[in-house]
């Protein structure tokens, strides 16, 4: 009997040490640095964006600030900026993914998308929950007056190829398992917590997350002086 139970612990823990359930450095508490900049670890955004525009989209819209909320966890916490380029308007973005520059249409889909890619740890998130929802930490700033509206989105699926806007895939997308997202808020008054349901597609377990923040739900909307600060978030069980 005791060493049935000892094998039962064993696999129980080896279940557990195989399973993630939170999204890694969701505190945004552990930054590296990066060629002109810095990222938050198992984040990134266009200082490491793929694509062949890369390089003109390459600069430091996301920054750590230590403008945190009353009561945050820690010190420090991720902001996204908006910028100008050439007129046209480059919402700041963040992503547990990769930024792919590879259409100098901010709105061309099959260029520009944030992606999980699957054969480099720096840019995608390994995660087997099946969350009920996602709790965030929002400071939003939309200048807009016709588009004011933020971004926040999270797409659970399989493991393989995946990438958010979806509209317009340039690979064999894996399955779809659940999505959140919340494009509906506008600035805040100071630091406002958010919870933003999934809605299942599927019964399969995940095998990544693909989370990401935008100043602007269209892309190339918005303004170049819109911001938002992003901490301390959580899944929910």
């Amino acid at each position: 009997m005791k060493k049935f139970l000892s094998i039962l612990l064993l696999a129980t823990l080896a279940m557990t040490a195989s399973a993630q359930y939170q999204v890694t450095n969701s505190n945004f508490e552990q930054w590296e640095s990066v060629s002109g900049g810095e990222e938050p670890l198992h984040w990134s955004s266009f200082l490491t964006a793929s694509g062949s525009y890369a390089s003109t989209v390459k600069a430091e819209q996301l920054v750590k600030s230590t403008d945190v909320r009353s009561g945050a966890t820690g010190i420090y916490c991720a902001k996204i900026t908006a910028r100008s380029i050439l007129g046209n308007i480059a919402q700041g973005n963040m992503t547990t993914g990769q930024i792919n520059g590879g259409s100098m249409s901010a709105s061309d889909a099959s260029g520009n998308y944030n992606w999980t890619n699957t054969s480099n740890s720096d840019f995608n998130m390994p995660f087997t929950g099946r969350p009920d929802a996602l709790r965030v930490w929002i400071k939003y700033y939309g200048k807009s007056s016709s588009n004011p509206y933020g971004k926040i989105s999270a797409f659970l699926h399989g493991d393989g190829y995946y990438q958010d806007p979806n509209t317009a895939n340039t690979g064999q997308l894996s399955e779809k398992i659940a999505e959140a997202r919340k494009s509906d808020f506008k600035s805040t008054d100071g630091w406002v917590q958010m919870t933003v349901p999934f809605v299942y597609s599927s019964n399969s377990r995940p095998s990544y997350a693909l989370v990401s923040f935008a100043t602007n739900v269209t892309p190339g909307g918005g303004d170049a002086s819109d911001y938002m600060f992003i901490d301390d978030m959580e899944m929910l069980y």
